[in-house]
């Protein structure tokens, strides 16, 4: 936009010179800093690195250059001396279980260096690892026992725990101020919420509830429980001793010495590094553009340097106008200072005069407050003289009640006196009369009517307790009756719920061609089409639903709803060998929308006939017929359907499960009206389940032999049990009520006859009670008469010394009321005084109130009055002080950049408008230069400006990314260097350690290593003439070995604290096992300050140093029998 020369103003200019304050002083400044600049650059630091290559040729001329050194160095040893002392923290002390798998209740307390766990199949052996990975935080898909940690709850309870106790000594305890010497671990599994946590002190105070302190406290440890070769698992043990392949090995290698955690880090810098580069190409560009940029501005910035004199010209204008402005400026300065000083000599009067005028008010409010106490102190003499005028006026009111109350009582006492001598009178007439009256002898008479009288009073207080009786029983019927009534209710709608569902169920099937697999869903149908189609997808065999593989024997029959709940969530689940199979089979449960459960475990038979419970009573495996023995040891192992027995009586049940004492029998099911009960023992004591009919929805049904394969047949059989279980409830219910009925109405008729009984006896005894009076009267009454004469004459006497005693007290009081009423005229009067007194204070009180009020209204008019001079001063004193000063302080320092207040040469006559009117004309030459180049003089020069600092602010970036991608590339390269040379040293200790392994045999052998391919293969040879060969061509025993061996060389640099392994020795001879145990307690011996835990079915003897005490064996019982640890 144009503008004139009178429209730019001191502000424009001001704008102008703080845009360009920062920046060089000259245009010709900008020139050679943008030629020197565009020299200055950093290189861009090579980065082509292919990490997995150079790797792989990295260590691969690594160990040709160390393999002289590897030979040299696999049989030296290690001379120092060796700290043979248990680590002091980071190891178990003692492992709990309570509901955890097969365990109810299980306590182990380990050894503080090597643990051998043995104990036959079934016994719970392998739970120990598994209790140990959920307490520290596993996942269930880290454990081979399921895909959800509720399925490692025992069947039938709500809650598991997994408790660990880990030792806190030393100086590598960790933080032992806060938990003390021991650190507890317990992890809470709930079948209805999610797992939770608890960490304990040495006294068993809660420390954290919070996952992460697990984290934080195995990190401490070193404990890595997220590594698989931390604690192999069955089912990982058996796949990494026999089933691993030459890649398994090397995945096996990385993974547990954590290179391949390093690798992965190495990789994603690597990745990095490349956008890094990408962005450079960008930024170079964008480099290049903005260079080109400024070159333009500096070369149309030369087309102004001709019109030079002109600017000059227009400076000195610019400068003189602003010392015009700095004149006014003054001007206003001496105006205001003017008014500030009488503004302040207004306020300092105003201020003397609310000085004053507050002196008044503090006098008068002294007054006032005097005036006021001693109102109150008439107000509290008032208030006391009206208190003694109503305590006498209470005191005359109780006189006078008291004087009327001897009255009346003198008035009284008279009427006695005449009454008493009345009856005298009539008692003397009786006496006469009685003396006259003699019967003759009554005795016999007497005796038999007082026998009559006791019996009966017996036989009337038995009626009232049987009748007493008889109505607390009706009651207690009548609430039986509520009860049964409700019981009935709820099992007939529960049971009508599930005819309605099987009446659904069967409409899906009508009409249509079923097998018994549709009555699973589906989904679970569409499953396994896709699993005969798709098999080769798994790496083992997929079984389930498990409720195909079993039925029930049609015999038994009556105990099918029983089996269905107990085994309800074991119809529906399939059953995976390993946990990529169970992920991959997850998977396409999702898809399908099946709920279904997994089971991780490997296809095994096993005889379980030793744990079979005593005696010929029937139990649940034996109602059941299986198509598969791979399934009837599952339900073994999870169910214990082995040792569940089937009894129909309660009491017989009770008696076989207290007869137990071998403790065989897991739980024993008996029979009870609508329903059954579960009862187990636990410490001797009998504990029940119940187990109710009712079938939710989804529900899966038991096969029953015979069944026809079609759904519908099945659903008809559960109709008609349903139905006729319903039928069963109502004639019970009905027959209850009925006998019910018939025990109130038995109650009430004996009631109604125990009531007439009692109105008979009653009426005899009344009878009887005149008769004896009659018989009892001889000369006691006459005797009676006399004695009242005589109490009659003294009560007379006694009453006239009483109204003598009476006329006394009126007297007394008479005088009392007088004196009191005295009293009670002098305070009224005292208190008319107070009152005049007080109302004459009063009327002063307010008097002074209005002196103050006016006093006060107009100290506030003043005030108000210095409060606007006070913010008149404040403004002057801030405009004269501080605003205009820096203001004129500014336009002068402006005006001096443009010229002196000399070389403006001010007049009288010159004003801003003169001036505007010659810097216009100077304005309107420079634009028709202006239009000659296209742009302003000034907008050119900001052009230039602003394309420097663009150019320097892209420059700035583009050298800091260069930086960050040389530092980038730099430490990719050290840590590729580190990661080759860790690698290197790891291979040649677990090299070292493995063919001290294999010596200690008479073997020989090497670990090949090919990163190239992912490889690591185990060349052994048996005899020292044979060649090297690969381990997978061995027997089992001697590759068992060797992979033992392998194992204990990726042990060695792993230095976890805690190591565990379980059934090592599943596929060795006894020859090869001892020799893998010799090893075993050779090596775990090396690292002494490591925890590890070996788990084995076969009993460990006669090896050497299983003597020593670092080691601890503990063997196993089945989960009934008492545990011991030895």
């Amino acid at each position: 936009m144009k503008r004139s020369a009178g429209d730019m103003s001191s502000a424009d200019a001001e704008g102008e010179n703080t845009s360009t304050a920062t920046l060089p002083s000259s245009i010709e400044t900008l020139e050679s800093l943008s030629s020197a600049e565009a020299g200055d650059q950093i290189a861009v630091q090579d980065s082509q690195i292919d990490v997995n290559e150079q790797f792989t040729q990295n260590v691969t001329r690594h160990l040709k250059r160390r393999r002289v050194g590897l030979m040299t160095q696999a049989h030296s040893s290690d001379v120092a001396a060796v700290d043979e002392s248990p680590a002091r923290a980071g190891i178990i002390l003692r492992l709990e279980l309570y509901n955890f798998m097969c365990h109810a209740a299980f306590k182990l307390d380990f050894g503080e260096q090597t643990n051998f766990i043995i104990g036959r199949n079934g016994s719970g052996k392998s739970a120990i690892l598994t209790g140990i990975s959920v307490a520290l935080g596993a996942k269930a898909s880290d454990t081979d026992r399921g895909n959800s940690l509720k399925g490692l709850i025992m069947h039938g309870k709500n809650v598991a725990r997994a408790i660990v106790t880990f030792k806190n000594e030393g100086p590598e305890a960790y933080r032992p101020h806060e938990y003390g010497k021991i650190i507890t671990i317990e992890r809470v599994l709930k079948v209805d919420s999610s797992p939770s946590c608890q960490i304990k002190d040495e006294t068993g105070k809660v420390r954290s509830t919070k996952k992460q302190t697990i984290d934080d406290i195995l990190d401490y440890y070193g404990i890595t429980i997220g590594n698989p070769m931390t604690i192999l698992t069955q089912t990982e043990a058996k796949t990494f001793l026999a089933h691993s392949t030459d890649e398994g090995k090397f995945r096996y290698f990385m993974e547990g010495t954590r290179l391949q955690e390093t690798f992965n880090n190495v990789q994603e810098l690597q990745k990095d590094v490349s956008e890094i580069k990408l962005k450079l190409a960008q930024d170079e560009e964008i480099l290049h553009e903005s260079k080109a940029k400024l070159d333009r501005a500096l070369e149309l910035w030369n087309n102004f340097k001709n019109s030079d004199e002109f600017k000059k010209q227009q400076d000195l204008l610019s400068g003189k106008r602003l010392w015009l402005e700095v004149v006014n400026k003054e001007e206003q300065l001496r105006l205001a200072k003017n008014l500030l000083e009488e503004r302040q000599r207004e306020m300092e009067n105003s201020d003397k005069f609310v000085a004053e005028s507050e002196d008044k008010i503090r006098g008068y409010q002294a007054e006032k407050d005097d005036k006021a106490q001693t109102v109150l102190d008439l107000d509290e003499q008032l208030q006391k003289q009206e208190q003694e005028k109503d305590a006498l006026k209470e005191m005359l009111k109780t006189t006078q009640e008291r004087l009327k109350d001897v009255q009346s009582k003198q008035t009284a006492i008279q009427n006695e006196i005449s009454v008493d001598e009345s009856n005298l009178r009539a008692v003397e007439e009786k006496i006469e009369i009685e003396k006259s009256r003699l019967d003759s002898d009554t005795s016999s008479v007497l005796t038999n009517l007082q026998t009559l009288k006791t019996k009966q009073e017996k036989e009337l207080g038995e009626c009232r307790a049987r009748s007493s009786e008889l109505l607390t029983l009706v009651e207690e019927i009548k609430t039986q009756k509520a009860d049964l009534n409700e019981a009935f209710r709820k099992e007939a709608g529960e049971l009508k719920l599930e005819l309605s569902r099987l009446d659904q169920s069967r409409a899906q099937f009508h009409n249509r061609q079923c097998s018994r697999l549709d009555g699973f869903g589906t989904g679970v149908v569409r499953l396994l089409k896709e699993l005969q189609t798709s098999a080769q997808r798994y790496k083992g065999r997929i079984t389930g639903p498990l409720g195909m593989k079993f039925s029930l024997r049609s015999e038994f029959d009556k105990w099918g709803w029983v089996i269905e709940i107990l085994l309800q969530r074991q119809l529906g689940t399939f059953v995976a060998e390993n946990f990529s199979d169970s992920s991959l089979l997850r998977e396409r449960m999702k898809f399908y929308q099946v709920q279904s459960d997994i089971t991780v475990r490997r296809a095994e038979v096993f005889d379980y006939s030793a744990s079979v419970p005593r005696g010929n009573y029937l139990k649940m495996v034996d109602v059941l017929v299986f198509d598969d023995r791979t399934v009837e040891c599952g339900l073994v192992d999870t169910s214990k359907i082995h040792s569940t027995l089937l009894i129909e009586d309660r009491e017989t049940a009770e008696q076989v499960l207290l007869a137990d004492r071998e403790n065989r029998i897991s739980a024993v099911i008996c029979m009870i009206p609508g329903g059954a009960l579960r009862i187990s023992k636990r410490n001797n004591r009998l504990q029940t389940d119940p187990i109710s009919a009712f079938k939710n929805r989804g529900w899966l049904s038991l096969h029953r032999t015979g069944d026809a394969e079609n759904p519908t047949s099945q659903l008809d059989r559960q109709l008609k049990e349903t139905s006729e279980r319903l039928r069963e409830a109502e004639a019970r219910w009905r027959e209850s009520e009925k006998k019910l009925d018939g025990e109130v109405g038995a109650a009430k008729s004996e009631i109604q006859e125990l009531r007439q009984r009692a109105m008979v006896l009653t009426k005899s005894l009344a009878k009887i009670e005149n008769k004896l009076e009659d018989l009892q009267r001889g000369t006691g009454k006459l005797e009676s008469h006399q004695e009242d004469h005589k109490n009659l004459s003294a009560q007379i006497q006694l009453n006239v010394e009483r109204i003598k005693t009476r006329k006394a007290e009126i007297e007394t009081l008479v005088q009392e009321y007088r004196q009191g009423r005295d009293k009670f005229t002098a305070c009224g009067n005292e208190i008319k005084r107070i009152q005049r007194d007080k109302a004459e204070l009063n009327a002063q009180i307010e008097e002074l109130r209005d002196k103050i009020g006016e006093a006060r209204d107009a100290v506030r008019s003043h005030q108000m009055k210095i409060g606007k001079f006070r913010a008149d001063v404040n403004k002057l004193d801030d405009f004269v002080h501080v605003q205009l000063p820096p203001v004129i302080e500014t336009l002068a320092r402006r005006a001096e950049s443009h010229c002196s207040r000399d070389e403006a040469a001010l007049t009288p006559e010159d004003t801003i408008e003169k001036v505007d009117s010659q810097i216009e004309a100077i304005a309107n030459t420079l634009s028709k230069i202006e239009r000659d180049v296209g742009v302003s003089r000034d907008q050119a020069k900001l052009n230039v400006i602003r394309a420097h600092d663009v150019y320097n602010d892209v420059k700035n970036k583009y050298q800091d990314s260069v930086k960050l991608h040389n530092h980038l590339a730099s430490s990719l390269q050290a840590r590729l260097d580190n990661l080759t040379a860790t690698a290197s040293l790891l291979i040649q200790e677990v090299n070292s350690v493995f063919e001290s392994a294999l010596r200690l045999r008479g073997f020989t052998g090497k670990i090949d290593f090919d990163f190239a391919k992912a490889r690591l293969v185990l060349k052994v040879s048996t005899k020292p003439s044979e060649k090297l060969r690969n381990v997978e061509s061995f027997s089992g025993g001697e590759k068992s070995f060797a992979q033992i061996a392998f194992l204990l060389a990726i042990w060695k640099p792993m230095q976890s604290k805690v190591r565990g392994l379980d059934e090592f020795d599943v596929f060795m001879d006894q020859v090869n096992r001892r020799l893998a145990l010799k090893l075993i307690l050779q090596k775990v011996a090396d690292n002494p300050k490591t925890q590890t835990i070996f788990i084995t079915p076969l009993q460990i003897s006669q090896v050497d140093g299983l003597d020593h005490p670092s080691v601890h064996i503990h063997e196993i019982s089945p989960p009934e029998r008492v545990t011991r640890a030895e």
